[in-house]
């Protein structure tokens, strides 16, 4: 029999030899006019802060275009995502066998060029990873995993398990980045 984590390494090796060549640019905050924000959501409360996010990025930068996905384990979309959440997303249900997702909700996100594209996802998963490979965001922020490492641009080493001292983390050095351009 055939391990489920040995299929989920062999589809990654096998999409990372298909990950798309970009240019990638070092975007500020204030600059960004676009930005990707992936996420697993797992409870209301991580809902909430993404909402509040979301809010911060357009209210206090002025980023029009905030685009959310989000994966859920759940096989339909869970009750405390309301459907006018600003989120596309994705169930277990828009997995293909293995993980690999089939979505087209996925496909439109990682084919939008975000000036940034920031995981805010406390674990990883196959649907996660994929998107950070084949995105072509511009920037790849993220800080979930060291063994994910090598899938962002700007790697920010987490000094907390809290989504909320992340984000003020990721603003702290998207703020600082390129500054004088």
């Amino acid at each position: 029999m055939v391990s489920h984590s040995w299929i989920e390494r062999y589809r990654l090796k096998q999409a990372l030899k298909a990950e798309p060549l970009r240019a990638v640019r070092a975007v500020n905050l204030e600059n960004a006019r676009s930005v990707g924000l992936l996420i697993k959501l797992d409870s209301e409360e991580t809902l909430e802060i993404t909402h509040q996010y979301i809010k911060y990025l357009k209210g206090e930068h002025g980023i029009k275009n905030v685009h959310s996905l989000a994966i859920v384990s759940d096989k339909s979309v869970p009750e405390f995502i309301k459907p006018q959440s600003n989120f596309d997303v994705v169930t277990s249900k828009d997995m293909a066998w293995g993980g690999k997702p089939k979505s087209e909700a996925v496909n439109s996100f990682v084919e939008r060029q975000f000036d940034i594209l920031i995981d805010l996802s406390q674990t990883k998963s196959l649907p996660i990873v994929h998107c950070l490979i084949h995105s072509a965001a511009k920037l790849k922020v993220g800080g979930n995993s060291e063994s994910h490492q090598e899938h962002y641009d700007l790697f920010i080493e987490k000094q907390s398990k809290s989504i909320t001292a992340f984000i003020k983390e990721v603003n702290y050095y998207l703020l600082m980045l390129n500054k004088s351009a």
